[in-house]
This record gives structure tokens, C-alpha cells and sequence, in this order.
């Protein structure tokens, strides 16, 4: 085995030892981007981490070249893998409702992942004000709508995560959500798996989804929600239960995970440590999701909420073996002000190198950006409401 080096922030890999020009960049690494030494390793390894020296390397894909460095460090063990093969970590939540919430995915590029949701309940044929905009229930209808929006970005080479949300079934149908209880619950969720298990079955085989999300934001405090409907832990694991067996009935592969859990590492690492520990033995899940908004690197303005590392460091804990996946992540309350895109570039650079740390390799499945575009709720885009890219936060994601 090569010795190898790992990145420790994005750099470029050079044809020669010249930083003169961008003419000879070969590509941009970044830190899961695992590199072969091809000059000696004892003179390699006394320059990392030096000024002004260059190391002589190989990508794992065969692009030879030089890396400056300072900016590597050494690496030992397996290479990590991204999850089902995907070409990145990084993701971004779409919106096929939204003007710029479907882009092309040529302004995409670098990106491993998509999530969208599966929207039963609403007709966008429909005016808003139009009491039958909602609460709709022709999975046939959304399925002719879905389809030929993720098909894109499936053959662009992006992974697809597909959400189930209340607008799977439950959003128009009666049920106040404030005055829910485990009856009440129970009720919802036999129709709900049961529209879950005809959208996997539709999806079986075909290519275009490759994991499945149950319910958003799920941990939500009581009468706090707005884009979530909260749901108690006990209710939630019967939720998962009958809705992954209904999906395995008909799919046997396709991950299932658990929705985002929003309240972070102590109220959010409690709930799903209760959803877990209430779950049937025959009923297994692919994963755990988080929304750690206000977590990055320690001290940073948009970590407010304190660093990610105690995020990591909980939710991985809580089903061992398992990846966690960040479906959503990212800086809300400054959409449309563009003199955060740097800092947020900067943000964002950070968190993506925490998650792709040696310490944390393999153990994040994806990060979701939310949102690609300003006018998708409160999420910062990544291009503004008139479609047009925001840098340099754009243009740092897609080298991520």
C-alpha cells in the first residue's frame, strides 16, 4: 500500500510546481479526497505541513500532479466510501414548486446528492386560496409529476433522496394537528404506509431513488412548528415501523432513514434514542438524519448553537455502524442579503472539513444544503430569487 496524504482544506492539484497561473491546475481536492505519495515517502512525509514545498501524488482516479504541503497531513486506513457510491457528500434540497427550486443539473456540478419531497397533498395546478389546492390524494398525479424532475438529476450521476412528509398523506385530511393523540396517530399512519408502500412500489427498480425519508423535523417542539409536524417519540416508532415494513413489502434495498431531527444533540439525541429503543426487532434502519442549523466549526458567527464535533460526536453514538445524514443544513434569517455570502462560504468550508476529518470519514453519509435557491422558505440559496449564482458561497459549494 502507498503511503498516503489527506488534505486538511481545499486545495489544487498542479502539473507543475507553479502558482503563478491557474493554467496547470489539474483538478481541486478536497478532504475526502485520499492521495498516493509517488516520490519518496521519508522525503514526502518530512515536507507536510511546510511552507514552500511541493509533494509529487496520484488521486485515486489516476490525475497525477503536485500539492502544496502545508495543506496535507498523512493518512492511514481504508479509504472511506461514500454511501451507495455517490460521487460527493454534499447535497442539495430542490424544490419542483419553486421558480429556481429546480435547476439544471449543469449548475450542479460536484454535487452527490438531491433531496425532494413527494408531494401528494398539493396540486400546483391549483391557485393558492383555492380550498382544492390541498389535501389532495392522487399518488398517480404527483407520481407523473416527481418523475421526470428527479430523472435529471438521477442521470447527471446525483443520488436521490426522496422525503415523506405530511404531504404524503395527513396534510388536508382532517386531522388537527394540536390536538393529536397516539389514536389519532395510529390512524394517519396505516393510510400514510400505506401511500408510502404504492410510491415505493411505483420507484422499485427503477434507478431514481436511492433512500427514503419518513416524516421532517419530527422532534419539533409542540405548537412550534411551521414547515414541521411534531410528533411524539412513541407515535413516531410506529410510524417507521409500519411504514418500513410497508416499503420492504415491495422494495427490499432502498435505504430508510428517520426524518431530520431539528433540536439538536441533547433534546433531539433523546428523542431519537427513545424512537430507537421502541422500534420491533424485525424492523431495521439505514440511518439517522439531523438538521444541525447553528452548528459548525466552534466560535464561528453561524455556530451558534455551539460546534458541530458535539453533534457528531451523539448522534453517531446512537446507532453505531450506521451513518448519519445532515438533510438539511445551512443559515436561516439572511436570505436575500448577499454580504453573507462570504462568511457563509467560509462557514460552510468549514463544516464540510470537520465532516470529511479523518475522525468523522464515513461517518456522515451526505450534507444537504437548505436551500439551492433564495425563496425556498428561509433558506440562504445558493442563487438568488432571480436564478442568478452568489458567490463566492456558489462557486466554493460545487468544489466542496
Amino acid at each position: 500500500t502507498p503511503a498516503r496524504l489527506q488534505p486538511t482544506t481545499t486545495l489544487n492539484l498542479r502539473s507543475t510546481m507553479d502558482t503563478s497561473s491557474a493554467a496547470n491546475i489539474v483538478t481541486k481536492l478536497g478532504g475526502f479526497d485520499i492521495i498516493d505519495i509517488t516520490e519518496d515517502s521519508s522525503a514526502a512525509q518530512a515536507k507536510i505541513g511546510q511552507k514552500d514545498q511541493w509533494i509529487k501524488v496520484r488521486t485515486q482516479d489516476g490525475q497525477e500532479g503536485f500539492v502544496a504541503a502545508q495543506y496535507v497531513q498523512s493518512f492511514t486506513g481504508e479509504i472511506p466510501k461514500y454511501v451507495l457510491g455517490a460521487r460527493n457528500l454534499t447535497g442539495m434540497n430542490l424544490d419542483k414548486n419553486n421558480p429556481q427550486g429546480h435547476p439544471s443539473p449543469d449548475l450542479m456540478k460536484g454535487i452527490g446528492w438531491v433531496r425532494v419531497k413527494f408531494n401528494v397533498s398539493m396540486n400546483p395546478d391549483k391557485p393558492d386560496g383555492d380550498p382544492s389546492r390541498y389535501g389532495n390524494t392522487d399518488i398517480e398525479a404527483a407520481y407523473s409529476r416527481t418523475k421526470p424532475f428527479i430523472e435529471q438529476y438521477a442521470k447527471a450521476g446525483m443520488k436521490v433522496l426522496m422525503v415523506f412528509t405530511h404531504q404524503l398523506y395527513g396534510e388536508g385530511a382532517g386531522f388537527v394537528w394540536e390536538s393529536m393523540d397516539s389514536n389519532r396517530w395510529n390512524q394517519l399512519i396505516t393510510k400514510y404506509a400505506d401511500f408510502a408502500r404504492k410510491v415505493a412500489q411505483k420507484f422499485v427498480n427503477s434507478g431514481l431513488v436511492h433512500a427514503y425519508q419518513i416524516w421532517n423535523e419530527q422532534d419539533t417542539e409542540a405548537g412550534k412548528g411551521r414547515a414541521a409536524v411534531p410528533i411524539p417519540a412513541k407515535d413516531y416508532a410506529n410510524m417507521l415501523a409500519q411504514t418500513i415494513r410497508a416499503i420492504r413489502s415491495v422494495d427490499p434495498t432502498t435505504m430508510i432513514i428517520t426524518g431530520g431531527h431539528a433540536r439538536g444533540p441533547g433534546i433531539g439525541g433523546q428523542y431519537a434514542r427513545q424512537t430507537i429503543a421502541a422500534l420491533p426487532g424485525d424492523v431495521k434502519l439505514d440511518g439517522l438524519a439531523v438538521h444541525p442549523y447553528g452548528r459548525g466549526v466552534a466560535g464561528n458567527t453561524y455556530s451558534n448553537f455551539g460546534p458541530l464535533t458535539e453533534d457528531l460526536d451523539t448522534f453517531t453514538q446512537i446507532m453505531p455502524g450506521k451513518p448519519i445524514w445532515y438533510t438539511e443544513w445551512g443559515a436561516l434569517g439572511f436570505q436575500g442579503n448577499d454580504s453573507h455570502s462570504a462568511p457563509l462560504a467560509d462557514y460552510a468550508q468549514g463544516f464540510v472539513n470537520i465532516i470529511k476529518s479523518p475522525k468523522y470519514a464515513g461517518k456522515v453519509a451526505a450534507a444537504m444544503w437548505y436551500a439551492w435557491a433564495d425563496g425556498m422558505d428561509d433558506g440562504y440559496g445558493l442563487v438568488k430569487s432571480n436564478g442568478s449564482p452568489r458567490d463566492p458561497l456558489y462557486s466554493k459549494f460545487l468544489k466542496f
